[in-house]
């Protein structure tokens, strides 16, 4: 059975690692021959206050504050539990060049030893 883990995120920026962070990420297991989606992971993700843009895009645009943000678990945290639970894992997300080559092939996260699918908002277009 193939499974394939689609990760999602918000960030407070669009240039990526060192200048942005991931303040929210959302994983599914997607089993693609049953065609069958299983939530796995969604939270918050808690950066420190000194490298958190207050006014970035998506506190001023969605209903996440930066409260929020402040009290979620830390992002060291949150990213290594990540890690321990992608090792190895089929990945992909929705804009994967966003996703990966910005924020999750680079510290905290550093994903980039798994196996990666096709980016499927390419392959849905």
């Amino acid at each position: 059975m193939t499974n394939i883990f689609v990760i999602d995120t918000e960030t407070t920026g669009l240039d990526g690692f060192p200048n942005d962070n991931v303040v929210e990420i959302g994983i599914v297991r997607v089993e693609v021959e049953q065609g069958k989606v299983h939530p796995v992971l969604s939270t918050l993700v808690g950066v420190s206050p000194e490298s958190l843009d207050v006014n970035a895009w998506v506190f001023q645009n969605t209903d996440l504050h930066v409260q929020d943000v402040m009290d979620a678990p830390r992002e060291v945290d949150v990213s290594l539990a990540v890690r321990c639970l992608l090792r190895g894992q089929i990945l992909t997300s929705y804009n994967k060049n966003f996703d990966f080559g910005r924020f999750l092939n680079f510290p905290p996260w550093s994903l980039g030893n798994n196996p990666e699918s096709e980016c499927i908002m390419l392959a849905a277009s």
